[in-house]
């Protein structure tokens, strides 16, 4: 068992059992906040006024001093529903790729502009589109789909998808996004 100590922010409560994410701040996009990575989620397992103790329950990357924890959303099992094809979705655009690096064909995350505001859900399939031999996209323009995305992260106004099928490259800030399948 791994443990670690963690100092809660002043407004913050916590209670044995919560989940939090530890994870490193990296850069900042404007107007949207920092990009979160995460290292890892720990349960917590001892409140003392601030001062938290909490087990790691799954690693991702390196848990050291310096990271920030955040309570983690509760999840509510969707059992066997699957997200079904929709017409017409809404259309939104990439923020940008949680990596400044991306390895072509990785299951990258990547933020768009839509969020719970928007009815956007866990679960919910985006494609990423790209126009066809255009710098730009208007109402008429065609476009062709690069990648499929599926929502891992819903906030108020943006959302995070992890990519799961890629057919090129295309993935850049400003690129559209379109709804085609709902939970």
């Amino acid at each position: 068992i791994c443990e670690i100590d963690l100092r809660a922010p002043e407004s913050a409560v916590y209670q044995i059992g919560d989940t939090v994410l530890v994870a490193q701040l990296s850069r900042e996009l404007v107007d949207w906040g920092h990009v979160v990575v995460p290292a890892g989620l720990a349960r917590v397992t001892n409140v003392a006024g601030a001062s938290l103790r909490a087990e790691i329950i799954t690693q991702f990357g390196r848990i050291a001093d310096g990271l920030v924890a955040m309570p983690v959303d509760a999840f509510a099992d969707p059992g066997g529903a699957v997200p079904v094809p929709v017409e017409n979705g809404a259309m939104g655009e990439v923020i940008d790729a949680r990596d400044i690096t991306q390895v072509p064909n990785h299951r990258d995350v990547v933020f768009i502009n839509l969020g719970r505001s928007d009815g956007v859900v866990l679960g919910d399939v985006f494609e990423v589109l790209q126009p066809i031999g255009q710098d730009e996209v208007s109402a008429a323009a065609e476009v062709r789909q690069v990648a499929l995305m599926q929502i891992v992260h819903v906030r108020e106004n943006s959302s995070s998808g992890m990519l799961v099928n890629i057919t090129d490259l295309g993935t850049a800030p400003g690129v559209p996004v379109r709804l085609v399948r709902k939970m």
